[in-house]
């Protein structure tokens, strides 16, 4: 078996891990996000490494603030700030991967591939706001819906500061909402995976945007599980991105 290479690199103070089977004709480009307060290398590691044993090319990048580019409020901030952020996080992030994509990849890899774990699935609808070279979008316990999910989150320590603070940035948030730019939202197909029993991301908002904007591109599954990314689930995304059949 051949071995899988693990590259650490950085581009442009953005840190981020290459993914790939050496001297391999690779399938496609396969972007993995990790989530809130995670990082490159824990975040999203089981499915790269077994997308890049299934014979792809797979990046993943610290999410601005996070990882090896860590940073305030994540470093010593309390915990409502940190939660007050996410969004400043996801757009940044967006950005990044696609200044990353366009200046080492896209020449070779005219279309590529986005998984986004909790947060990284919110990085995951953003970046399919700002380009139209994604062929799979699979967010996974996440929401389409930021406005909704800024709202209805209440683990944050102090209530009343963090309702301040987002209070002080709808507008912002409505600007970079999904539900809110739909005519943006590109893709060639969109797999979402939710779990019925997570408290943290609602399950709600990805099965009520289903239900109202289904088309033959978009594909939504529901599992029996807390805020988890469980052996199945795992299971069905590798086989939706390698083109396998996942019973939906």
């Amino acid at each position: 078996m051949n071995k899988i290479i693990i590259n650490n690199k950085i581009f442009q103070e953005i840190p981020f891990n290459e993914y790939y089977l050496k001297h391999y004709t690779y399938k496609g480009l396969v972007f993995v996000q990790h989530g809130f307060q995670s990082n490159k290398n824990r975040g999203g590691d089981y499915l790269a490494i077994n997308l890049a044993r299934l014979g792809f090319f797979v990046i993943a990048v610290d999410a601005f603030k996070h990882g090896d580019r860590i940073a305030e409020p994540y470093i010593s901030g309390q915990e409502y700030k940190r939660y007050a952020d996410v969004f400043e996080v996801v757009t940044h992030t967006a950005i990044d991967i696609l200044s990353i994509y366009q200046s080492r990849y896209a020449k070779k890899y005219k279309v590529f591939d986005f998984i986004g774990v909790s947060m990284g699935g919110l990085i995951a609808y953003q970046v399919a706001m700002q380009t139209d070279k994604i062929r799979k979008l699979v967010p996974v316990i996440s929401s389409p819906k930021f406005l909704e999910l800024a709202k209805a989150t209440v683990n944050v320590g102090s209530m009343e500061k963090y309702q301040k603070i987002i209070n002080n940035n709808i507008e912002y948030i409505k600007s970079i909402d999904p539900i809110n730019h739909l005519d943006k939202l590109n893709y060639h197909q969109l797999f979402i995976l939710n779990t019925t029993q997570d408290n943290v991301v609602l399950p709600i908002f990805s099965q009520t945007f289903y239900e109202e904007y289904q088309n033959d591109k978009m594909h939504f599954k529901l599992y029996e599980d807390i805020h988890n990314v469980n052996q199945v689930m795992q299971e069905d995304i590798l086989s939706f991105i390698a083109e396998e059949k996942v019973v939906l």
